[in-house]
């Protein structure tokens, strides 16, 4: 997986509907977006909620659509040998990536400490070496020292590509962009870069989504403008408004020659995107 590689999210349901949905996704970005698609990223466990397995479901689509799904193997809620289990089975199934999410903090008082995301990478790097590319996420917020030092350890443990959770600025983006190079340097690491961006088109969803606490927030300035375009009455205005956000992210990751990674709520279809990108 190179150093552009746009990438996006997709829930599996039913798997005809799955391969259609797919194959519109795939040219909704090279048509709306202007971007080819590298690989497909199956999550796990969405919002602790049960799903179609990521592994089974990715060998499944692989074997219709020509593009790299990438599953995710999440550590919430499994003990080590479940989550062994799982690795092994990416190599059974001949994966070359996968996505690693760990699970809750460890707690130092229980005796059923979790598996965190640090101690996933290593698993994982133990069992299949080389042979598999790992991705990993992470939040934004680089003024944390807990963020820097956790994005170091795993570019240290050799991730190859590292996701963000969404960015809704420009100028969020350009400072991560430079805080990930000097980390990066300082670690002596390859990892590539993706740029989260989130497909919001209401008011009602971003509050929604800030509501659940899914680890990142819609900045108030940004569902404020939604808000705006509802009270207008005019679902053109919240469109243009993520075309203005997603054309000024698209030119700053080319400007420094890293990825965009779009998270859709839902089960949107790319198509949906023509409305407004192709005005």
């Amino acid at each position: 997986m190179g150093e552009m590689m746009f990438g996006f999210e997709f829930l599996p349901y039913q798997k005809s509907k799955d391969i259609e949905h797919l194959k519109a996704m795939i040219e909704g970005a090279r048509g709306f977006l202007q971007e080819e698609v590298g690989f497909v990223l199956i999550p796990a466990n969405v919002r602790k909620n049960a799903g179609v397995n990521a592994i089974l479901s990715a060998y499944m689509l692989r074997e219709h659509i020509d593009v790299v799904f990438v599953p995710t193997i999440s550590a919430a809620g499994l003990d080590k040998i479940q989550i062994r289990s799982q690795i092994l089975s990416l190599k059974y199934a001949n994966f070359t990536c996968v996505a690693l999410i760990g699970g809750d903090e460890k707690d130092n008082r229980s005796e059923n400490k979790k598996i965190d995301g640090i101690e996933l990478i290593e698993m994982t790097r133990e069992i299949l070496g080389s042979d598999i590319h790992i991705i990993s996420g992470t939040p934004t917020d680089m003024s944390n020292p807990l963020t820097r030092k956790r994005l170091a350890q795993k570019m240290r443990l050799g991730v190859d590509r590292i996701i963000t959770q969404p960015i809704f600025s420009s100028h969020l983006m350009r400072e991560f962009i430079r805080d990930f190079e000097e980390l990066r340097s300082e670690s002596k690491s390859k990892a590539k870069l993706s740029l989260g961006v989130f497909g919001l088109f209401s008011a009602q969803s971003a509050e929604v989504i800030n509501a659940a606490h899914l680890g990142f927030e819609v900045p108030k300035d940004y569902v404020e403008m939604l808000q705006k375009c509802a009270k207008q009455g005019s679902d053109d205005a919240a469109l243009a408004a993520f075309k203005h956000l997603w054309v000024g992210l698209q030119s700053i990751a080319r400007e420094h020659n890293v990825s965009l990674y779009l998270s859709t709520p839902k089960h949107n279809d790319l198509r949906a995107y023509g409305k407004y990108m192709e005005n």
